[in-house]
């Protein structure tokens, strides 16, 4: 599914279940991994989140439309959005979740898994990734119209969320 919809390779899917497995949720000798499973905080839902609250607040799992508008905002240029963007986005909802989250837990597991996923974005939807297709992907949870999916590895993947981290700084 993940390779056909979105074009992840079979390695990067067998890190994200592998991951998941090891974080104890979902079912691993079955091989099955549910949306309500990801949820459960420290396993790889996580505070700092790109569009949804840190655990504190008391809901980790809606998104959240503010989030979304400073997101889609983060770009640049209005059309698209880099890994200098996501970057400084990061930064901007890290800075906010240290002032306001007295429980904020964000080490080294954490920011793995929160480059991780901004960059996975990127790979699946183009670097830089259209507005249009981040707001139809995580506001609309729906693939764009026109979406083909491409064929990337983990090495890219990687790459990606070091750039982003590297404009992080």
């Amino acid at each position: 599914m993940f390779e056909k919809h979105y074009g992840l390779d079979q390695a990067v899917t067998a890190d994200l279940l592998k991951t998941a497995f090891e974080s104890g949720i979902g079912n691993a000798t079955a091989q099955t991994l549910s949306l309500s499973d990801l949820r459960l905080h420290g396993a790889i839902e996580h505070d700092v989140s790109l569009v949804r609250d840190d655990s504190y607040f008391g809901n980790n799992y809606s998104i959240n439309k503010t989030l979304v508008k400073d997101l889609l905002e983060s770009s640049q240029d209005g059309a698209v959005i880099t890994t200098t963007d996501l970057g400084i986005y990061r930064k901007n909802r890290y800075l906010d979740s240290v002032a306001r989250n007295p429980e904020l837990k964000f080490d080294t597991k954490e920011q793995i898994a929160a480059f991780t996923e901004a960059a996975t974005i990127l790979a699946i939807f183009g670097n830089p990734v259209s507005i249009n297709y981040i707001q139809s992907f995580i506001e609309f949870e729906k693939l764009p119209d026109d979406f083909e999916p491409k064929k990337f590895s983990k090495w890219y993947v990687l790459y990606l969320a070091a750039k982003i981290k590297w404009a992080s700084r």
